[in-house]
This record gives C-alpha cells, sequence and structure tokens, in this order.
C-alpha cells in the first residue's frame, strides 16, 4: 500500500510570536498624538474652575492609556512620541519626556533634556512628565541632575521631589544657598510646598531680598506656615509681578491677619481701578457679608462673572447645576481669559436663592464653598470643589489643621484620590 504525500500550506492568519512582535504604528501614531492633546488640555484644566477631581479622573486615566500604549510599544513608541517634537509641542515633549524617563535610558533622557532647554514652554511638561511617574524609579536620575553643574538640572530635580511632596532637606538647603535665582525662589516656594519649618528662619531672612521673585515666594512660604506678616510681604512683591498677584491674594486673605484682611477688600472696593482685585478678594476672604455687594456686580459685564465666581466660593452654590445662570450678554466680550469658563450669574434668581440661603450663613464669620472653614470643610472642597475652589481648600487646610505638606492640587488624579482615601 503505497502512502499519499500532501503538499505542505502556510496557516491561515499569524502565529503567536508573530502577532506579538508586530507593532501597527497607525495606532502607535494615534497614542501619541493623543497623549500630546491629552496632556495639553489636561494642563488647562488643573487651572480651570469648571473641573473637579472627578473630572480629572477620566482625563488621567485616558492619558495613562496612551502612554501605556507607548510604552508598550517599544521603540515604534519612542519614534511615535519623538516625531511630534519637531513642531515644538508641549505635548510632545510631555509624552516624550514620560517615555524617556520611566525607561531610564540615557541617551533619550538627555535627548529630551536638550530640547527642553530649547524653550520656555517645555519646562512645564518636562516637570509634569518627572511628577507623574514613581519617585523611587526616578531616584537615581534625580540624584545625577541635583548634582549638575546646571542650574536648570538642578532645579527639575526640586521641581520633582516636590511635586512628589517627598523633599529631603539637604537638596533644599542646597537650592537655598544657590547662585542661580530662578532656582533659589522655588526652593523659598517649596519651603511652604512641603512645609519645611526648619528652614522658616531662611523665608524669613529672604522677605527682604533684592529679587522680587524671591522675595515673593518666601513671604508666601513664610504665610503658609502660620506667621501673618508673610501675607502683606507676598501682596506687595506681587504688585512688582502681575503673573502672581491671584496667586499673592489667595494666601493673603486666608493666611492674613483677619482684621488686616478686612482692611484691604474695603480699601480695594473703594478704587474703581482695583474693583476687579476687591471683588476676587471678597471671595477669598470668605465673609458673606459680601455677598450683597457682589451680587450688586452681577448685571456688569466686565465684573459679573469674577463676582460670581466669589459668590461660590463663600457660598457654595453651583450656578450651572442649580440653574443660577444665565446666556452672555451680547455686550459681553473675552478679553480675560480667566474668566472664560465661568458662568454668568442670574441677578434675579441669585437673589431669590440668596434670600432662602442666607440665615445658615453668619456675617463675620468665614466660609469655604458654603462650609465654616475648617480642616473637615477643606477637605470636602478638596474631594468635591472645582479647581480654584480646591487650590483655596489645599491654603485653608494648611491654616486649619497641621497638614504636613500643601495638597498637591494637580497632581495624578490617582495619587490624589489615594491621599484623599477615594
Amino acid at each position: 500500500m503505497h502512502s499519499r504525500s500532501y503538499p505542505t500550506t502556510r496557516p491561515i492568519g499569524f502565529s503567536p510570536l508573530e502577532i506579538s512582535t508586530r507593532v501597527l504604528h497607525r495606532v502607535v501614531d494615534m497614542h501619541a498624538s493623543e497623549a500630546a492633546f491629552l496632556w495639553k488640555q489636561r494642563d488647562r484644566a488643573t487651572y480651570a474652575p469648571h473641573f473637579a477631581l472627578r473630572h480629572l479622573s477620566k482625563l488621567d486615566a485616558r492619558l495613562l492609556a496612551h502612554l501605556e500604549g507607548l510604552t508598550v510599544a517599544g521603540e515604534a513608541g519612542w519614534r511615535a512620541a519623538q516625531a511630534g517634537l519637531g513642531e515644538a509641542d508641549a505635548g510632545a515633549l510631555f509624552a516624550a519626556a514620560y517615555l524617556a524617563f520611566s525607561t531610564q535610558r540615557a541617551q533619550l533622557m538627555t535627548q529630551v533634556l536638550r530640547i527642553a532647554a530649547s524653550a520656555p514652554s517645555f519646562d512645564r511638561p518636562l516637570q509634569a512628565a518627572l511628577a507623574w511617574l514613581d519617585l523611587d524609579r526616578l531616584q537615581p536620575t534625580l540624584d545625577r541632575l541635583s548634582a549638575s553643574d546646571v542650574p536648570d538640572f538642578r532645579r527639575l530635580a526640586l521641581v520633582t521631589c516636590t511635586a512628589h511632596r517627598s523633599l529631603a532637606l539637604s537638596l533644599l538647603s542646597q537650592c537655598l544657598r544657590d547662585d542661580d535665582p530662578v532656582l533659589r525662589a522655588r526652593a523659598l516656594r517649596a519651603i511652604g510646598e512641603t512645609r519645611q519649618h526648619k528652614a522658616l528662619s531662611t523665608a524669613r531672612e529672604t522677605l527682604s531680598d533684592s529679587v522680587p521673585i524671591c522675595r515673593f515666594w518666601a513671604a508666601w512660604s513664610v504665610a503658609l506656615l502660620g506667621d501673618t506678616t508673610g501675607a502683606s510681604v507676598a501682596l506687595a512683591a506681587s504688585e512688582e509681578l502681575p503673573n502672581l498677584q491671584v496667586v499673592a491674594i489667595n494666601v493673603a486673605m486666608r493666611c492674613g491677619d483677619p482684621l488686616w484682611a478686612r482692611d484691604m477688600v474695603r480699601w480695594w472696593a473703594s478704587n474703581p481701578s482695583l474693583r476687579r482685585t476687591a471683588l476676587r478678594a471678597a471671595g477669598a476672604l470668605g465673609d458673606p457679608a459680601a455677598v450683597p455687594w457682589l451680587i450688586e456686580h452681577f448685571d456688569d459685564p466686565a465684573h459679573a462673572r469674577i463676582a460670581g465666581e466669589s459668590f461660590s466660593m463663600i457660598t457654595g452654590a453651583d450656578l450651572k447645576y442649580l440653574d443660577l445662570n444665565r446666556d452672555a450678554p451680547s455686550s459681553a466680550t473675552d478679553d480675560v481669559p480667566e474668566d472664560e469658563d465661568l458662568p454668568w450669574p442670574d441677578t434675579a434668581a441669585i437673589r431669590e436663592w440668596w434670600s432662602k440661603a442666607s440665615p445658615r450663613f453668619t456675617k463675620g464669620h468665614r466660609y469655604l464653598t458654603g462650609q465654616p472653614v475648617s480642616r473637615a470643610g477643606a477637605i470636602r472642597t478638596l474631594r468635591d470643589g472645582f479647581q480654584r475652589q480646591r487650590r483655596a481648600a489645599a491654603i485653608e487646610l494648611v491654616c486649619a489643621s497641621d497638614a504636613s505638606v500643601l495638597f498637591p492640587v494637580d497632581a495624578r488624579a490617582d495619587w490624589q484620590c489615594g491621599r484623599l482615601a477615594l
């Protein structure tokens, strides 16, 4: 009996080995572009008045998924992330830095650092990428950066450790003695963020520094560490630093002497050219006695939205959720970027709401999002409030309790939830 031979044929499809090694470049490119886009959206969201932690959590989960896709793709992932760097895109720099430092490959890290040094706009995405990585994985690199002759590298090490709220006193002390004023200013800020009481004397000594940015952050940290004199110095220093005036008002009204803070609000309110400052400061001070005055500004297109935000900061009323908002008036302009995402308050509806809600507020007391300023109220706002309210709550928490650090409201959302035990 003769055996019959059959021709061998290749199986249809791919073997498991072939599947595991194939790269779908179109998908990898999508991961890179989406990661870059989402980081820019996320970076803006951390300062937005309509984003809460629950929104950040969803956004961060999407961003992490695309970063994981790039990581799994290996060299193809790096090439896709690298391709966006030629467009001077901050989001692409974030994705590339995340990949480079997560793998700890010296050549890739060096390339990212070189590109980041080419434009000031790359500072934030580079710092954010390192803040999103586990500190243990970064420690060898941070040790090298902190010992570098390049001030920007030493500052990157300081900022990363501060973002993780794990700053060694030795590194802080080294940076406080540095000749570079930008690095020294960042170290002075870190004193308050990480609540380094042992460095308080250094911050106090810097309150008369000739460099405004150093003087400002020294005063800011002094105020956060419980010395009310820092509040007035920070406010005065911010006159030379327009970009920090909102930060100055926030810390001055919340950490300064209450009587002095009330006098400052009255003085600003008496000056028409400082009306916007007064409206913002009234919300930071938190006294419900200012609410009727805030409502008076709801029909003024130039001040309506900032007055509405201060109203919500004190009362906790979500204007959109409670249908207390209206369409923008025909005379409205969007020439103030910080007002862009704020609702337009409906004067009549809010007057009616306040007539019912006002009995539960006591004039002369301070409130944050509808509750008397306290540790419990600050934690509640950190859990449920919007980002600007959460920044305020982080300051109130250190003022109302012995919190070990300033709560990082722009950190990775899953890490924030862990701190809040959510």
